[in-house]
């Protein structure tokens, strides 16, 4: 004891010091999974930011690119490489002797294998691990990891791995053979369903692009093999190569029996619910079919645009086409985004036709039309239309 300013002070000696893991053990778990789930990525260099704003990109949209690595640390490409894919309807962008873009004619392949290469080249400067799956082996190999080393990923790859002049050799090679999707996609599963519970862990999906130009040889075990697909934390893209009226038919028709099966699981969790949810989840359902219905309403208000619901996989959204079906099918190429629901608040959000967002990220039907700003701000008119109602 000591005294200070005539006051008696007592000096305590520490028993024990206090210890960081006090806490029991299931809450330091569920902390250190919430900060693995909630992890801010670093901004990106500069020298980053100066690469991609000489690929063209502003730097609001560089910054979006290098904080989605986290959350999408793979992207496989399954690229049809089947014989049909010599078909000389497609189109690439090339750059004259004064600097501007024209579209200049050229065969299918040609044309995915122009922006596989552009996808290559961006995913080296971001350092971005993607995979490329051919459907069909040619004398290259099948299989091409780009940049394994970038990111953090549990999903093991299909091949070896390599550098983009390896992939220019892969898909150098003219394309020959069917279209075997269902055993693509199996193998895709394959690699994916390990590390599964990790990616769910962390908050993250692998990005799966299919690009083709036709319909699996298999249609009845592609489904069943899809379904599997979209169980695992992916985000699906159908990038169609051909504006087939037939091929998209298929796809549409594939769209609604997922959709189907996705309105049969609702139907199951709802009579799981009490009451009260259940009402809730009714109500958001009803929102987006009437929504839906006033979407089909508001097509042929103007006969300046001919504005119809797109092919979609889970939402409705809108796209802008020309007057005349024959330049459509000429000009259109259409990209098919499929995302897994995941209840039906999600789909209930989805109302805007203009971008119909969920949940996953912005879905959004991408076409070749030349749909001028007009067309633009019509669609936006009539997404106002639909909420004011």
């Amino acid at each position: 004891m000591s005294t200070a300013a005539g006051y008696p002070v007592v000096e305590g000696i520490a028993i024990a010091t206090p210890s960081s893991s006090s806490a029991p053990q299931h809450v330091e778990s569920l902390k250190s999974a919430k900060t693995s789930r909630t992890t801010v990525s670093e901004p990106p260099p500069q020298e980053l930011l100066k690469t991609l704003q000489a690929r063209g990109f502003p730097k609001g949209l560089s910054k979006l690119l290098h904080g989605s690595l986290h959350a999408f640390p793979l992207r496989i490409w399954l690229l049809d490489n089947s014989g049909s894919m010599t078909i000389a309807d497609g189109q690439r962008p090339v750059t004259d002797n004064r600097g501007k873009l024209k579209m200049i004619k050229c065969t299918r392949w040609q044309e995915l294998v122009h922006t596989a290469l552009g996808i290559a080249g961006l995913s080296v400067d971001l350092g971005a691990r993607t995979d490329f799956h051919l459907l069909n082996r040619n004398d290259a190999g099948q299989y091409l990891s780009l940049d394994a080393s970038g990111g953090a990923c549990a999903v093991g790859a299909a091949g070896g791995e390599g550098d983009q002049q390896a992939l220019e050799t892969l898909l150098s090679l003219s394309p020959l053979g069917t279209t075997p999707l269902t055993a693509a996609v199996t193998k895709i599963i394959s690699l994916i369903e390990p590390a599964a519970q990790t990616l769910l862990h962390n908050g993250q999906q692998v990005v799966v692009v299919i690009a083709t130009d036709g319909v699996p040889d298999n249609p009845a075990g592609f489904l069943e093999a899809l379904r599997l697909l979209q169980r695992l934390p992916v985000w699906v893209v159908v990038r169609l190569c051909t504006s087939d009226d037939a091929i998209v038919e298929y796809w549409a028709d594939l769209d609604k029996c997922a959709r189907d099966a996705c309105m049969l699981k609702h139907a199951r969790r709802l009579a799981c619910m009490p009451s009260h949810a259940r009402i809730h989840a009714h109500a958001c359902m009803h929102a987006h079919t009437q929504t839906r219905s006033n979407t089909r309403t508001l097509a042929p208000a103007r006969k300046l645009l001919s504005t119809r619901p797109c092919t979609r996989l889970y939402g409705t959204y809108t796209r802008a086409l020309p007057p005349t079906r024959k330049h459509a099918r000429a000009s259109t190429r259409r990209h098919v985004h499929m995302h897994t629901v995941t209840d039906a608040r999600t789909q209930g959000s989805a109302l805007t036709p203009k971008y119909a967002r969920t949940r996953r990220g912005t879905c959004h039907v991408q076409t070749r039309a030349r749909a001028t700003c007009e067309c633009k701000r019509y669609i936006r008119t009539q997404a106002l239309h639909v909420h004011a109602r």
